[in-house]
């Protein structure tokens, strides 16, 4: 599965730029797949509801 191949890749490069490039998704998906791979990384913004 595509979904599996993302978060998998994601784990291992941690480059948001390169998933887009190489799966051709959106920022958004992006974000999504990065934050799930990495939620060390992402903090949540106390402003957003």
């Amino acid at each position: 599965m595509d979904a599996d191949r993302i978060l998998d890749e994601a784990r291992h490069t941690g480059d948001p730029v390169h998933l887009m490039h190489l799966f051709g998704i959106s920022v958004a998906t992006t974000v999504a797949y990065a934050s799930a791979a990495h939620p060390e990384r992402f903090t949540t913004d106390p402003a957003q509801p």
